[in-house]
């Protein structure tokens, strides 16, 4: 075995620990810490999958149905505002029967939207479904509770297809074949085309 002489290029030396130069490690920071900013931003959004509701891929921008089972499909352009992808959804053709999709818009990054197993005030959270997720509603209900005061939606909240009626704040996403019933403050859900086409419960 042969010794590297001291301070050479390819071993430590008394200025140098290591074999990094600061130049070096300066550059190795740079490249580590966005790769570490996109893993910490993913583990923050990333949410609970069930058995019923596979992950969708892609950001919403159109969703398309297909035939009698209305089946969405989505695709996009993460560049588009939550105002843009309300209106291209406010101009494109509602699905002629239920259940119908909807997207989350304009809830907070990380926050999403509460799912609740009543749409009165004592109702209680049973998952939550993240900004610009797919919900499948079925009805509406005007229950009197207005969570956001601020929204034209007054107290109107949608019937959804849930894949759990258990208590808490799991993240899911809903699919038409979902067992659990749940309710949806209309106010952050958009529909394509006019809500109007969503039916009393």
């Amino acid at each position: 075995m042969t010794e590297q002489a001291e301070g050479s290029a390819t071993g430590p030396g008394p200025d140098n620990t290591g074999g990094w130069t600061r130049g070096q490690k300066i550059a190795a920071t740079a490249a580590v810490v966005p790769i570490l900013a996109a893993l910490i931003a993913w583990a923050a959004t990333a949410s609970t999958d069930s058995e019923h509701s596979p992950r969708e891929p892609g950001v919403i921008q159109q969703c398309v149905i297909n035939g009698s089972e209305n089946d969405c499909d989505i695709n996009g352009d993460a560049d588009l505002s939550d105002a843009e992808i309300a209106e291209q959804m406010a101009a494109s053709e509602p699905p002629a029967t239920g259940p119908y999709p909807t997207v989350v818009l304009n809830t907070e990054a990380g926050r999403g939207l509460i799912i609740r197993n009543s749409p009165y005030l004592e109702g209680q959270q049973v998952g939550s479904a993240n900004n610009r997720a797919t919900v499948w509603v079925d009805c509406r209900v005007d229950s009197g509770f207005n969570p956001a005061p601020d929204s034209d939606a007054g107290s109107i909240w949608y019937r959804v297809h849930w894949p759990s009626s258990e208590l808490g704040m799991t993240f899911y996403n809903s699919s038409p074949g979902d067992p659990a019933e749940a309710y949806a403050y209309s106010g952050y859900l958009f529909t394509f085309g006019d809500e109007s086409q969503i039916r009393d419960c």
